[in-house]
């Protein structure tokens, strides 16, 4: 099946919003599947739509991810676990381990004799020998047959050594990333795979071919040919236009972007095409850089399409993307690269990363399918020159939200299609495209990396190494809100997480690798446990993972499941580890319980309430100990707690003395998550709507404050008004307020002792807030205020360096200015 042509540089497939690393992309064990390539949501930061028309690719229907699934009832191996785990009081230990695996390998038996497949015995044997090699085949997912299998293909195609000795690591990312492809795995006999990297299958036409007639696009390219660059000298000058950017070799020949930004070449363009019997004509704006206007969108995408449509017909430019590479192409593209050695006293440095590290920091490569021929041409640019885009990546704005735009801008022949790191380079865009180009790059050079998304912002994270400490870490520009488009794939299925999760991969290796993988045999003995058994059993097993490596994000998320008062004890248990060891801790493990505090919170807003007095007084004490609790969670503890008129009472203070505090957005946000949890306490929604009006009402006056340089509204008062059902006064009311409660300030000060750092302070503030205010009429009235405030009082004494110094109070110059001209003092 061929993909469609995809005009986004910034996509790898419609609706590939980003352009960067590309999560359970075509896993191509055999080379001819293209599979789920959305590394993000609609509502990520600068989303770039996909071009209207463009049809996204279908995604194949994933098989299932093992045909055989034994239970703890339906087998011996399961009975046997299940007695086991009963002695064993439902916690991890070596038996309870023993027994599990043997489970594990009867299910995947079986799972192989449904399939009528056979894996060679000294196979099994060197995976049975190996405890980490068996522990990730058998407990990793749960699909114990799939990783089995494409382990097995790998080692075919890359050969025993390569798996077993050499990069095994490696070759279990790659397992259990792509387990859910399992049944695709070849495991046929065949022999070693010889690394190819494919050629351009680019064929240029002859556009002056004697022996047929000339098309359009044969015309379209020959006035390319023959014309050279002349750019018209208005677009030439103007600020919002980029520089242009092509490959080298087309730097002194004419392109279709030359065609659509210079007025002079359209004119050139359409009497050429009209000589030779053509309609087709060019008649756009630039597409600058900045806003372009509506109605001038349509002529420049016709224009860029033409050309466009032109080079590809004419065999310089590819219609699509090459196929990815299979699971083990991808793997000796990066072992070879790996093996590389720089000259003495080169500027790379080299390796990334470990292609030896634990497996699981290296699975972002092993979700990585670029085509061959792409990343070794960003390898064999970075080996050559240490630069593998020979260049600065162009940083566009608003033109980067409708992808035609800035292709047109540099539509041109080149070797890559749209999609390809090379064509985004070209292109240029915003954050998610060179964040896009920046992390796929980083993957073709074997660095594990991820695109991520926070809010308005797509940035880049990393998996790293110290081989000071000889610790994994995952960074970058992020925050614990963030989230990579890289998958998790430790899941069943894998899954989109936040960073907290990736970060605990990171620290769970740094732990010790075995120790994870044990825990992790815990977590899936947990989710065999029947829903009951789960309740009541299942938080000493979750328990008894923990204590193995506390940092496993299964074990974490499986005590989500657990009522608060589970949770809590767990998260007790967890804090007395961490201060148990905190003197012998590992470097790269941290007492961090961030995540097991987040679900803890989650609970108690949504799980029924402990009967328990005790309990609830315990988990209301944990939420007052917190720096950042759930505001609902708290106002809903407190209220059964405490009672509800403590708690409207204590929200009713609280939010007066706010209102005539210092305020920042921080604490108007916090004000306002807090008053809202209080209101959502009040069970009869009559009370609550008047409860709110009153609090709405104690807001009047209030509403309106200077935040640095700028005026904002609390956001107290947008909560108020929507749960009393009712409006805010208008804006310029509230300004209003703000302004009086300045002069009022103004007056007090002038009677009160004074510096000139307060006072410039306060001359600044006047000078923000003139510059916002829309009313001219409301501005002259408050100048004129201010002014009545200061006459009289323009100085003030200071003590300087011990001795009584007049000084000229700077707000008294400042109202002077605005009396003159309300824009005079800007």
């Amino acid at each position: 099946m061929k993909r469609p042509l995809v005009h986004s540089t910034h996509f790898l497939l419609a609706g590939c919003i980003w352009g960067g690393f590309v999560p359970g992309a075509s896993l191509a064990l055999t080379g001819t599947t293209e599979s789920e390539r959305i590394i993000a949501t609609a509502d990520d930061a600068e989303e770039e739509p996909a071009e209207p028309g463009t049809i996204p690719a279908e995604l194949p229907s994933k098989p299932a991810v093992t045909s055989v699934r034994l239970s703890l009832t339906d087998s011996p191996e399961g009975k046997a676990l299940q007695s086991v785990l009963t002695k064993a009081d439902y916690r991890f230990t070596p038996e309870v381990r023993a027994a599990y695996l043997v489970f594990a390998k009867a299910e995947a038996t079986a799972d192989l004799a449904g399939a009528h497949q056979v894996l060679p015995a000294d196979f099994l044997a060197w995976v049975d020998s190996n405890p980490v090699v068996e522990a990730t085949v058998y407990g990793a997912k749960r699909s114990p047959a799939n990783i089995l299998r494409v382990l097995r293909s790998l080692e075919l195609d890359l050969g025993r050594d390569t798996v077993r000795k050499d990069y095994t690591q490696l070759a279990l990312a790659m397992a259990v990333s792509n387990a859910d492809e399992g049944l695709k795995a070849d495991l046929k006999p065949r022999d070693a795979l010889k690394l190819v990297i494919p050629t351009s299958t680019l064929k240029p036409v002859n556009t002056n071919d004697p022996s047929r007639p000339l098309d359009v696009n044969d015309h379209i390219i020959n006035f390319l040919n023959t014309h050279k660059p002349e750019p018209d000298p208005a677009t030439a000058k103007s600020p919002g236009v980029s520089k242009r950017t092509v490959p080298p070799a087309l730097e002194k020949t004419l392109i279709g972007a030359d065609v659509v930004a210079s007025k002079t070449l359209q004119a050139q363009f359409n009497a050429y095409m009209k000589s030779h019997g053509q309609t087709v004509t060019v008649d756009c704006e630039t597409p600058r850089r900045g806003v372009i206007p509506p109605a001038e969108i349509p002529a420049i995408v016709r224009a860029y399409e033409m050309f466009r449509s032109a080079y590809v017909a004419k065999g310089l430019l590819p219609m699509e993307r090459d196929a990815p590479p299979t699971l083990a192409e991808t793997c000796a593209f990066l072992i070879r690269n790996d093996k590389y050695e720089f000259p003495e006293g080169a500027k790379q440095t080299w390796p990334k990363f470990p292609l030896t590290a634990p497996w699981p920091v290296l699975t972002f490569l092993a979700c990585n399918r670029d085509p061959l021929r792409e990343d070794e041409d960003l390898w064999q640019r970075f080996r050559d020159t240490g630069d593998p885009h020979n260049g600065t990546i162009v940083y566009l704005g608003n033109i980067a939200q409708h992808p035609p735009l800035p292709q047109a801008r540099t539509v041109a022949p080149l070797d890559f299609g749209y999609g390809s790191v090379q064509m985004m380079v070209k292109d240029g865009g915003v954050c998610g495209t060179t964040s896009g180009i920046e992390i796929r790059t980083a993957l073709a050079l074997g660095q594990p990396a991820s695109t991520f998304s926070s809010r308005t912002h797509c940035g880049t994270i990393y998996f790293r190494f110290d081989p000071e400490t000889k610790t994994y870490a995952f960074t970058g520009g992020h925050s614990l809100t963030s989230t990579p488009h890289a998958l998790w794939v430790f899941s069943n299925p894998s899954k989109r997480m936040g960073n907290s999760y990736h970060t605990g991969v990171a620290e769970a290796v740094n732990a010790g690798l075995q120790a994870y993988l044990d825990s992790t045999l815990a977590f899936n003995i947990y989710a065999l446990l029947p829903a009951a058994d789960k309740k009541t059993h299942g938080p000493a097993l979750i328990d008894s993972g923990l204590t193995i490596n506390p940092y496993n994000g299964l074990l974490i998320s499986a005590a989500a499941e657990a009522e608060p008062v589970s949770q809590l004890r767990l998260l007790r248990n967890q804090e007395e580890r961490f201060a148990k060891s905190a003197e012998v801790m590992k470097p790269g493990c941290p007492a961090d319980t961030v995540l097991l505090k987040q679900n803890l919170m989650a609970a108690m807003l949504t799980q029924p309430m402990p009967t328990d007095p005790q309990a609830r007084r315990d988990l209301y004490a944990f939420l007052q100990a917190e720096k950042d609790p759930l505001p609902d969670a708290v106002a809903r503890y407190r209220a059964v707690i405490e009672g509800l008129p403590a708690l409207l009472t204590s929200a009713e203070a609280a939010l007066k003395a706010h209102a005539i505090s210092m305020r920042t957005p921080a604490t108007c946000a916090a004000m306002a998550d807090a008053l809202g949890a209080a209101a959502r306490q009040i069970p009869d929604a009559n009370r609550r709507r008047a409860w709110a009006q009153m609090r709405l009402d104690d807001l009047t006056g209030h509403e309106a404050y200077l935040a640095g340089s700028k005026i904002r509204v609390d956001d107290t008062v947008a909560i108020a008004a929507k749960l009393a059902g009712s409006k805010p006064r208008p804006e310029k009311e509230q300004i209003a307020s703000l302004l009086d409660s300045q002069v009022a300030q103004l007056k007090a000060g002038v009677n009160d002792t004074r510096n000139l750092a307060t006072c410039r302070q306060f001359s600044n503030e006047i000078i923000w807030t003139s510059r916002q205010l829309k009313d001219e009429a409301q501005k002259r009235q408050w100048i004129e205020a201010l002014s009545n405030a200061i006459t009289g009082h323009e100085t003030f004494q200071e003590v300087v360096s011990g001795k009584p110094a007049t000084r000229r109070d700077p707000c008294a110059d400042t109202i002077v200015r605005l009396q003159a001209s309300p824009e005079a003092a800007h």
